[in-house]
This record gives C-alpha cells, structure tokens and sequence, in this order.
C-alpha cells in the first residue's frame, strides 16, 4: 500500500481476533521498496544481459538487453527453456556447464550459441553463479568478436597459404631490441633448421650475410628507416651450409612506428635468387658472345624492325660503308 500523503511504502497485515474487531499492522518498507526499484533499474537498463535461471533449464527474469540482442520479447523469454535456445553443438557444454552450478561451482567466461528471432545464431560468453537452485548470471554478446577472429584466422591460414606456396622464408624483426623470428624456410634457403640456427636474433642473418653486401644493405635500410624509401628491397649473398653463396632477394618494411617516429617492428621475406642469378649470368654471357662474334664477323649484319628502321649493325658495316653507327 502507498500513502500519498505520507509518501511511503507499507506492507498491511489485518487479523481479526473476534467478531467486530480487527487490528492493523502497517510496515514501513519504503527503504526496501525504493532499494528494489533502483534494483530494478539498474537491471532493465544495464547493457550486459542479466537474467536469473534455474536449474531446470528456464528462464525466470531478464533484462531488455536480451530483447535487443535475440530479438524475442522480454514475454516470450521468460518462463522459457534457454535450453531450446542453445545451439546443438553447444548442448553437451551447457549441460556440463548446468551440471558445475548444480555442484555450487561459480561458472566464468563459458561460450555458447543462442539462437535469435531471425534464425541466426549469437555467441554469449556467461558469468555464472549459483545460489540454491536458482541461477545468477551476466552475459554478453561476443558474437561480433568471434566473428573478427575467426576472419583473422582465415587471413592468417590464407597468408600462410601463400607464404608457402610461393616458397619464400619470412622474418620478423623488432629493430628496438634486436628480437627476430625466422620461419623454417628461412633456414632452409642456406641448408639449416631453425634448430640448427637457434637463438636467433638480428646477428643471425649478420652471421650469414656477405660482408661486402652489408654496407649496402645498411644504406638502404637506413633511408628507409628515414622514409626516403617505401620499403626495403636488397639482393645480397648468404653463407651457405655447404660453403658456396647463395642469392637472397630480401625484401621488407616497418609496419609499426613507436611515438618519436622511430621503426619498431619490420617485416619482410626472403626468395632464394641463385638460379635467377645463373639464368642472367648466362644470358650475359651469350649477349657478350654474340655481341663479340659479330663484331669481329667481315660479313655486313643489319638488324631492323618491319618498317625497315636500323637499330643495330656491326662494325663491318660502318667500315665498309663509311656511315657512323649515328647515321645508320
């Protein structure tokens, strides 16, 4: 009962010993009546979702925010089984999860799926406590940061994915401390397991780099710390497990930058160049043949496109004709 006029909270108890009489008792619960309400406030308007359960699978009360997140209403909630809720998959974990709170165990950060009022399902990460049969707990909705790490997950698979089929050794490297990280690629490039290399850090790629190559490649990585340069880019010879050298096309750039603009952490890979090397030595070499056989040939050699334009003779041909190589 509330009086207006005294603007307080009673609870009434009438008892009537005999005919004609009665006695009233009035209580004045104003204090815990307006403790329950701001109970009740700070639970409908709270953004996590609160709800009380009990052991049977049902919920008892929630707040607004599950109307929010499922899409169903408070209504069609509450005296419902959040069991036929769950997600198939989930139900085995959420009995196990029931079974603990039966136990009187406290029950944190337990994911399940629940499903929504368009059929989608949501990830609900619980804090759960028990207190006789009934069950105290405050949830959220993770779906969305799931979701995020799945898709980190699928990049990742994808970038490894790469990284393997186009056979290059990667490296990670924090130019503050010196701390690198080598795939097993890397190692193998020079005829080593990471096991073999081990500890590493940025002395081991020093180590094995050509002593001739390093000036050069500590210029360049110096304008790119400077960010005269995009990226870092650099062909160098590596000390080989079996002695010989072999060409590495290093590639790489800072991707994080501490507070006073200075490169922090460095990524980049590595591609085994030694055969590409060859190709172009060799192909070097035929065009100095070439170009030698015909220069000393007696015979006149025109090389022209279809339009009948000069863009190479030999030296007979100026010899003989008297025409500068700028003429022709």
């Amino acid at each position: 009962q509330y009086s207006a006029s005294l603007k307080k909270w009673f609870k009434v108890q009438v008892y009537s010993p005999e005919k004609y009489y009665f006695f009233t008792i009035f209580l004045d619960i104003t204090r815990e009546k307006e403790e329950s309400r701001e109970l009740e406030n700070f639970f409908s308007i709270n953004l996590d979702l609160l709800c009380i359960a009990n052991l049977d699978g049902q919920f008892l009360k929630l707040n607004r925010a599950w109307e929010d997140i499922l899409g169903y209403s408070i209504n069609e909630l509450e005296n419902s089984r959040f069991l036929d809720f769950v997600h198939p998959e989930d139900m085995n974990s959420t009995l196990e999860a029931m079974s603990k709170l039966g136990n009187n165990e406290i029950v944190l950060n337990f994911v399940n799926r629940y499903r929504s009022n368009n059929g989608t399902y949501r990830f609900i990460e619980w804090r759960s406590k028990p207190f006789g049969n009934l069950i105290y707990a405050a949830a959220r909705d993770i779906t969305e940061h799931i979701e995020m790490e799945i898709a980190l997950a699928n990049e990742k698979q994808r970038l490894v994915d790469i990284i393997e089929g186009t056979n290059v050794g990667t490296w990670e490297w924090n130019v503050q401390t010196g701390e690198t990280v080598f795939n097993e690629r890397w190692a193998e490039i020079i005829g080593y397991t990471l096991e073999e290399i081990s500890p590493i850090s940025i002395d081991t790629w020093m180590k094995y780099a050509n002593p001739d190559d390093l000036k050069e490649s500590q210029k360049l990585l110096k304008k790119h710390f400077n960010k005269e340069l995009d990226y870092y880019e650099f062909e160098s010879r590596m000390k080989h497990k079996d002695g010989s050298w072999v060409w590495v096309s290093d590639r790489g750039r800072v991707s994080v930058w501490d507070k006073d603009g200075k490169p922090l952490l460095m990524y980049g890979t590595h591609q085994d160049t030694t055969e590409r090397k060859r190709i172009e030595e060799r192909l070097k070499q035929s065009e100095e043949n070439f170009r030698t056989f015909f220069e000393t040939i007696d015979d006149m050699i025109f090389i022209a496109n279809s339009d009948g334009k000069i863009f190479f003779t030999n030296s007979s041909v100026t010899k003989k004709l008297g025409y500068s190589e700028d003429e022709l």
